[in-house]
């Protein structure tokens, strides 16, 4: 490393100006001229004096300047400098030294030279404590690098195996202990790393309890067995983290539990759907039945399907217009209406008591086509169609105990070609905007037969009426015999024959 150098005088003080000797004939021209020669030595005194003064304030002025200069760039070199960097003391004593010698050039006289020296070593001794110093502090802030990288790699250690926690904080300690006995860091710093770090590890291991076993972490954390490492807003947080992970697998177990049965039960309508089909052509039997994934008992059950088919072996089927209506109708009744089928097995039941089972298949596929968001527009599309059809075919109202079974049985025909033609006009690739929306060039609601009153009329009154009673359509009424007029008196006016009349006088 540069040092200092030694510098000694180079430039020496003006010898005196020696008297002349007193020769004796020129008493009064020797003592003029000793004291010519005394002011002479004055005035090179003076002059030699200011010059060392110029010389110590420049010198001082530079030096300033020097130190100024140096500590900047010191800072910048620091500011920038790797944590890994162990040279940098030495770099920024070798810029001080380079310094020094610039101002050095400028030195003149032994008494500024002993200046120079006296505030250069003052500068030289700042920087190079100042350097060391900042050294340390490197030094430090790279065993903190490394202590953090350490308690880091514990942590995510102890997240992914909470159970290796105690050898975790052994080794967290151990660490610590050794940077303190090789200096790199101090003990009061380290026993504060010490207590941060083992309440990391302890969160991260809690953590890790957490994603493994919510519970197990909740019981622990109940039973203070990380009280040592925690205080008390840590401990809540933790135990806050434990009860939403709880939550979180309830209802992430919930939701499993709902895919599975929506899946099961998807399963199941298939099944269903397939075992109608083969009944319906006489194909299933009761061990295909048996062998089903269908549930054992309830609605839609292995049992309602083996009594189903007994049933449908030996009763002739044969649909009725008026339920099968009253379920269509049903079927496409708002949410929320306790009247609304929301279950399709419910079908099952009218088999052989008003409905085929090609009528059930019919509206089974009806409602499952309901189950998505496009199969509910279509549906509310339908249900608008079949208002209208309705309205315009046949009068029945259980409400009001009306029975219109000729139109019943119209609308019914008219709805099951109506369910067709959709279905084909889906498969030919049409929206159901197109086929169900009125002005369309598809729109398939256009053969809508309107019945006459008349023809109404005749429907209700046969159903309605009692056995044996003669239609009072076909019975002619009684012809009111009308009361006779009063006439207009002789002179009376119309408004007074108008208000006798009217007035019954």
């Amino acid at each position: 490393m540069p040092q200092i150098k030694n510098y000694n005088a180079r430039i020496g003080s003006p010898e005196p100006v020696a008297p002349s000797r007193n020769r004796g004939e020129d008493t009064s021209t020797g003592r003029g001229i000793a004291q010519f020669g005394a002011a002479l030595s004055d005035v090179a005194q003076t002059v030699h004096k200011r010059k060392v003064q110029q010389v110590q304030s420049t010198t001082s002025a530079r030096i300033a300047q020097k130190r100024a200069e140096l500590t900047i760039n010191a800072q910048e070199m620091l500011r920038k400098a790797d944590p890994n960097d162990t040279e940098i003391a030495a770099r920024i004593n070798e810029m001080v030294d380079k310094g020094i010698s610039e101002v050095e050039e400028g030195v003149e006289t032994s008494e500024g030279w002993s200046h120079f020296e006296t505030l250069a070593g003052d500068l030289k001794a700042h920087f190079l404590q100042s350097a060391y110093q900042s050294q340390i502090e490197l030094a430090g802030q790279k065993a903190k690098i490394d202590y953090t990288q350490t308690r880091d790699n514990l942590s995510a250690s102890v997240i992914n195996d909470p159970s290796g926690h105690d050898l975790a904080l052994k080794h967290h300690d151990m660490d610590l202990d050794a940077r303190v006995a090789n200096g790199s860091l101090p003990k009061v710093v380290a026993e504060q790393l010490k207590a941060e770090g083992r309440s990391k590890l302890t969160k991260n291991a809690v953590q890790g309890w957490i994603k493994l076993d919510p519970y197990k972490a909740q019981n622990e954390l109940k039973a203070g067995r990380w009280d040592q490492y925690l205080n008390g807003d840590e401990k809540h947080q933790l135990f806050s983290e434990a009860r939403q992970n709880i939550l979180a697998m309830e209802v992430e177990g919930e939701r499993r539990k709902k895919l599975e049965r929506d899946a099961l039960e998807k399963k199941q309508k298939e099944t269903q759907n397939t075992f109608l089909e083969k009944m319906h052509k006489g194909e299933l039997s009761a061990q295909e039945i048996f062998e089903s994934n269908l549930d054992g008992f309830g609605s839609g059950s292995k049992d309602v399907f083996l009594r189903l088919l007994k049933e449908t072996s030996t009763e002739k089927q044969k649909t009725d217009p008026a339920t099968f209506n009253s379920l269509v109708q049903r079927i496409h009744l708002p949410d929320g209406d306790p009247k609304k089928i929301v279950d399709d097995n419910d079908l099952i039941s009218f088999v052989g008591k008003g409905l085929t089972l090609a009528d059930v298949n019919q509206l089974r596929n009806e409602m499952q086509g309901q189950n998505t968001e496009a199969g509910a527009y279509e549906s509310k599309l339908k249900a608008g169609v079949l208002e209208i059809a309705k309205s315009k075919m046949t009068k029945s109202n259980p409400m009001l105990g009306i029975r219109d079974p000729e139109g019943d049985e119209l609308f019914q025909k008219w709805q099951a070609q109506f369910f067709r033609d959709f279905i084909d006009g889906r498969k030919a690739g049409k929206s159901a905007r197109q086929l169900l929306v009125p002005g369309s060039p598809d729109y398939i609601g256009e053969n809508i037969h309107a019945r006459s009153p008349h023809e109404i009329m005749k429907s209700i009154t046969r159903a309605n009426r009692p056995r044996g009673t003669p239609s009072p359509l076909l019975t002619p009424s009684p012809t009111p015999t009308p009361t006779p007029r009063p006439q207009m008196k002789e002179g009376e006016s119309t408004s007074d024959y108008l208000k006798r009349v009217r007035g019954g006088s």
